[in-house]
């Protein structure tokens, strides 16, 4: 039987197995909060002049709540999609420019693709020299879309559906969803081509590729790896929409260099926990 002792005292609180296991669960909450390691991240290396901020995925409202903390005046607008209810207490967007729109996860719908419309409307809106800032976390993949002729939001749900169910590794998903956007696999760096980028990313996927967080937003990936194999069969729906589909690969030279640092991934959770 441990009791926890703080400088000397003896605090009431039993160190269980279960609040000891607690304990580590909240470190590891803590250490990949949104806020805090954008925050953390603006501060150690800050940024210079006015940015325009593009927050994509479920923590994208804490991660520019993180940036506004840290930039301030220097944030010039911009626009956040998350999930519904996914502002975090104490931000108020309106204040520094920011719009929130809200896109659909897991599974995306027409909010998804208004989403991708409305962030495309916004990125190529902005003056050539404008300096922009993407914050991108998990679930941007369901949450933004753009698709190419030809796709249909039916497609791109079916394929999510596909995803969720099939247990098919990511990179054969990331390589399909690539083929049905124009957002995906450096869409949208092509986009702000130009423009000076940065972006500060929380990782959700195994090795923290910036080519693999939300399907690659800003960043190509040169490999299809659909048919590789030891892929999971893809059902008749998928096969027949691939059909249709042009099948030449995107042109990963065409995709500007977006700087990038990953801020938290699995890892950081992991180690905050251990520790």
């Amino acid at each position: 039987r441990c009791f926890r002792r703080v400088e000397g005292r003896r605090l009431t609180r039993r160190l269980t197995p279960r609040n000891i296991l607690l304990d580590c669960f909240r470190a590891a909450l803590v250490a990949v909060d949104g806020r805090q390691v954008v925050q953390q991240e603006l501060t150690r290396r800050p940024l210079r002049g006015p940015w325009h901020v593009v927050a994509v995925g479920k923590a994208a409202a804490a991660m520019a709540q993180g940036a506004v903390a840290a930039l301030g005046s220097q944030i010039a607008g911009g626009v956040i999609v998350i999930p519904v209810g996914h502002v975090p207490a104490g931000l108020n967007p309106v204040a520094h420019g920011l719009h929130v729109t809200c896109g659909s996860h897991p599974l995306p719908d027409a909010a998804s693709l208004a989403a991708g419309q409305g962030v495309f409307d916004f990125v190529t809106a902005l003056d050539a020299r404008a300096q922009v800032l993407f914050l991108v976390s998990g679930g941007a993949s369901s949450l933004v879309d753009w698709l190419v002729p030809g796709a249909s939001l039916a497609d791109l749900q079916a394929l999510n559906r596909w995803a969720l169910q099939s247990g098919a590794a990511i990179a054969q998903v990331n390589a399909l969803r690539r083929r049905i956007s124009r957002l995906k696999g450096g869409g949208l760096a092509r986009i702000v081509q130009g423009r000076r980028t940065y972006a500060l990313m929380i990782s959700d996927v195994p090795g923290d590729d910036p080519r693999v967080i939300g399907s690659g937003l800003l960043h190509a990936f040169p490999d299809d790896h659909a048919g590789e194999p030891g892929a999971v069969a893809l059902p008749s729906e998928l096969r027949d929409l691939l059909d249709r589909l042009p099948s030449s690969r995107p042109n990963i030279a065409g995709v500007p260099a977006v700087p990038v640092r990953v801020v938290a991934s699995a890892g950081t959770a992991c180690r905050a926990a251990a520790a």
